[in-house]
């Protein structure tokens, strides 16, 4: 046998990285099989194999379903697997000794319904183990209606990533059982976050996606003095917007804060009420925020963190009967010196009548202090939302404030009173030479200058739309116009039915230039 057989570090590295492959690949891709097929043969091939092919080939299950099938009195009633008798300690050798390979545990709803497993028959298990049923288990994704349950017996002391997911419930018969059944929902789950996080005190991520949050605590939740990323989403079908009467509060962002290693925080703001005098709170480590709520609690949320370095802030906004002055005052909480990436963006749309219109400046002013902004995108389209004015002098503006912004996506209700000129994008190539998205309401039909006056550009822009812009009148003259500010550009969009002819016209411009630059190097040398 060739020496390298016996070295465990190398057969270690070469199966890891079959095991990352079969992480990688869906559970109905062709080639899943044929590689459990060789980690099969490998187990049988020599002893210095069997181990680490084992390994490889239990590190990452999508259901229980081979573990629990390992145990002599399972069996299938109804289709539903279920145990036939009283589980002894001699049964668990099998399950014992390959549920301690699994690393990572990723369940659907759909594998579910493709090998379900009665309820009953985990809690006897569980029983039975006198602990958790993977006791090695380091990632949980977990996605059905038993999940709150079934975390209490997962949860471990090795668990790092949990992702727990419940899909929306049916409606029930009655309004008086729909409670009923929330009500015992939400226990279940307060019941499981507490056993999480008494077994899993080294959490690092935490992600809850369910349909019933109220009346739960979240205090289990402090207790993971690791935890990097803290998700917490609701969706509830009694309610307008897809996530509503979160418990978040307060007390729960104040203990947040205390959580040294916190980098990525996702709540939803809908009913949270603030007190009449709350402390600013600095977060130590929190670089990004997912909020999701009216503007008006959004801005009270991010002015109580005027303290934290926060580089990344995705704003989703739900309709609520609200004035112009809370989107401006909205805009002024993002001012944060470190902003690098801001999105903002409308969930749903509102039976209300827009607000009155309101300047672009009167939004920009705080956000152009943020000299290190990489990335705006703003969408606020819908219904509900005020239309906002902008003319030349804000392109400016922008341009001149982030010079490191390299995606600018500019989509709102447009006032029909002013639009800036197509002209006006050459700031952007003046001042921002990383920009490769732009995305801007600007008016195309601008004649052209005498060929001396036209603005020389090298901008490397790739993808340029002008979204809710008049239709170009003349394809030609457009599409001079954006080869003359952007002689790079890969892309391009508008409204009308002439951008796909203004493209065909970019593509004929480009290839001129590159023959003409050809000609010139050649010249060039040939001179020399």
């Amino acid at each position: 046998m060739h020496p390298v057989l016996n070295q465990r570090d190398i057969l270690a590295q070469v199966f890891g990285h079959l095991a990352h492959e079969v992480e990688h690949f869906g559970r109905f891709n062709p080639n899943l099989r044929n590689l459990r097929a060789t980690l099969r043969s490998a187990c049988l091939v020599c002893r210095s194999f069997q181990q680490p092919a084992l390994d490889a080939l239990w590190r990452v299950l999508d259901s229980l379903y081979p573990l629990f099938v390992l145990i002599p009195c399972s069996q299938l009633v109804d289709g539903v697997l279920t145990f036939a008798r009283a589980i002894r300690e001699s049964d668990l050798r099998a399950y014992r000794a390959y549920a301690v390979r699994v690393r990572k545990l990723s369940k659907s709803s759909a594998i579910g319904r493709l090998y379900p497993i009665h309820l009953i028959a985990y809690t006897r298990l569980h029983h039975a183990l006198g602990g958790p049923l993977l006791p090695s288990l380091q990632e949980l994704k977990w996605r059905g209606e038993d999940a709150e349950p079934l975390l209490s017996m997962l949860a471990s002391p090795m668990l790092r990533h949990v992702r727990l997911s419940t899909p929306l419930a049916e409606h029930a018969a009655s309004t008086q059982l729909a409670s009923k059944l929330s009500v015992l929902r939400s226990w279940a789950l307060e019941c499981s976050l507490h056993d999480l996080a008494c077994a899993a005190r080294h959490l690092r991520s935490l992600k809850l996606s369910v349909s019933s949050l109220k009346g739960v605590s979240l205090k289990s939740i402090y207790s993971f003095s690791r935890l990097n990323f803290i998700d917490i989403e609701y969706h509830d079908h009694s309610e307008i917007t897809p996530c509503s009467s979160s418990p978040v509060n307060y007390d729960d962002l104040v203990a947040f804060s205390a959580l040294g290693e916190l980098t990525r925080l996702l709540i939803d703001v809908c009913h949270t009420v603030m007190p009449g005098v709350a402390a600013p709170l600095r977060f130590p480590s929190l670089r990004e925020i997912v909020i999701c709520g009216p503007p008006s609690r959004i801005g009270t949320v991010l002015s109580l963190l005027r303290l934290t370095d926060l580089e990344t802030i995705r704003v989703w906004l739900v309709p609520r009967d609200e004035s112009s002055h809370h989107y401006e005052s909205l805009f002024q909480s993002f001012a944060f010196p470190t902003l690098l990436d801001l999105a903002v963006q409308m969930n749903f749309e509102s039976e209300g009548d827009n607000p009155v219109g309101m300047d672009a400046r009167s939004l920009l002013s705080s956000l152009l202090g943020c000299r290190r902004l990489r990335s705006l995108v703003v969408h606020l389209l819908e219904s509900g939302t005020p239309p906002v004015r902008m003319d030349d002098n804000d392109i400016l503006s922008m341009a001149e404030a982030w010079p490191a912004l390299y995606e600018l996506c500019w989509h709102c209700i447009p006032d029909p009173t002013v639009i800036p000129a197509i002209r006006t994008l050459s700031a952007f190539g003046a001042h921002c030479p990383r920009l490769k998205k732009l995305a801007i309401r600007a008016d195309p039909n601008i004649p052209l200058p005498a060929p001396d006056e036209l603005p020389v550009s090298r901008f490397a822009l790739s993808s340029l739309e002008l979204p809710d812009s008049p239709e170009p009148r003349d394809a030609m003259e457009t599409a001079q116009w954006v080869h003359t500010l952007f002689p790079f550009v890969q892309e391009v969009s508008g409204s009308g039915q002439k951008w796909s002819d203004i493209q065909k016209f970019l593509e004929v411009f480009q290839r001129m230039r590159s023959i003409h630059e050809r000609q010139f190097r050649q010249l060039d040398s040939a001179h020399l």
